[in-house]
């Protein structure tokens, strides 16, 4: 495996030009993200970033025409808490040379929030070398735990558990774990429901429910199971 192809610059519109992949090492660090945490770990210094151009160089008074520049820091991000500033350009994270804005993103990607990272940068015709412990998209170095519950209406629903899925031979759905008062109590939806439709389109996880509710409008109609295989319908309005 050298890599997973995500698109093709072309300008015919045939299968021909320049194709973008995603380098095996990255694939790698998902694939055990979702394996040790079923959710894939964004390490994030917190800066906004640009190529280093002959035009940026001259903008910026930069002596250097290769690095990545950065434009901006965010307030309480790895990037600020290591002294990185607007006007910095890294040339280096973890001792590798990086040259554009995608060789650093690569590099920084290969990483969970709560690893150190070096960055070698140039500020004002000097280079320095400072140490950053990434973050997690809310800011915090922990590890971002799955959530694979939603609450909505009083319910509290999860996808539904494999092993129960094979046994009712079914390809997918959300179970209702928990009931409170609201639409679904009303409807007369007792806990341990299964939806496997809204409308008529199949719902296989809590992402698929969470487009449909989005799109809501009057009322829908919901199918599914009880964990004894009872098949059920019922109407919700709104």
């Amino acid at each position: 495996l050298i890599g997973i192809n995500t698109a093709i610059a072309t300008p015919t519109g045939t299968y021909a030009g320049y194709s973008f992949a995603v380098p095996v090492s990255l694939v790698k660090k998902v694939m055990d993200d979702l394996l040790e945490f079923g959710e894939v770990q964004r390490g994030l210094l917190g800066i906004s970033i640009v190529d280093v151009s002959a035009e940026l160089a001259r903008q910026q008074d930069l002596d250097l025409l290769n690095g990545v520049y950065v434009n901006s820091v965010n307030e309480n991000s790895a990037a600020e808490e290591a002294g990185l500033e607007p006007g910095d350009v890294i040339v280096a994270i973890n001792g590798k040379k990086v040259t554009t804005t995608s060789e650093l993103q690569e590099k920084v990607a290969l990483n969970r929030p709560g690893d150190k990272i070096e960055v070698t940068y140039i500020r004002r015709g000097s280079e320095y070398t400072t140490d950053a412990v990434l973050k997690n998209r809310v800011g915090t170095v922990a590890v971002v735990e799955r959530n694979d519950r939603f609450e909505f209406e009083g319910a509290e629903m999860a996808d539904l558990d494999r092993s129960l899925a094979n046994q009712l031979g079914i390809d997918g759905g959300v179970q209702i774990l928990g009931l409170g008062n609201g639409k679904f109590a009303d409807a007369g939806i007792e806990e341990g429901f299964i939806i496997v439709s809204i409308d008529k389109q199949k719902i296989r996880n809590i992402n698929d429910l969470q487009r449909m509710l989005d799109r809501k409008e009057g009322g829908i109609l919901i199918e599914g199971y009880y964990p004894d295989g009872e098949r059920k319908f019922y109407g919700l309005g709104w």
